[in-house]
């Protein structure tokens, strides 16, 4: 990356490096600070506006499941929508946003 291809990016500006572990902005982090969210006050905590989400499985999963049907083949999406039954709404959500 050149100096020129940051003007390009887009920055996700968070209030505190804790917040790339708090659960209410990451999707599957394991704490929830509350002492920093906007609920008590704190005007710059992201988390009320934006949410974090790993994608990867849902990306790969719908690119399986487009093959699938191309293939006609039923049993093969329902095993692939099987295996992401206990992923988190947001990723569900993800999934099926691809699929549309």
């Amino acid at each position: 990356m050149t100096d020129a291809d940051s003007d390009e990016l887009d920055y996700l500006e968070v209030y505190s490096r804790k917040c790339l572990r708090c659960s209410h902005l990451v999707e599957g982090a394991k704490q929830a600070y509350e002492e920093c969210h906007r609920l008590q006050g704190n005007e710059d905590c992201p988390a009320p506006e934006v949410r974090i989400v790993v994608t990867g499985k849902a990306a790969r999963a719908a690119r399986l499941i487009m093959k699938a049907r191309e293939d006609r083949d039923p049993a093969r999406e329902a095993k692939i929508l099987q295996s992401m039954a206990d992923e988190s709404p947001a990723v569900l959500h993800q999934l099926y946003a691809r699929l549309s």
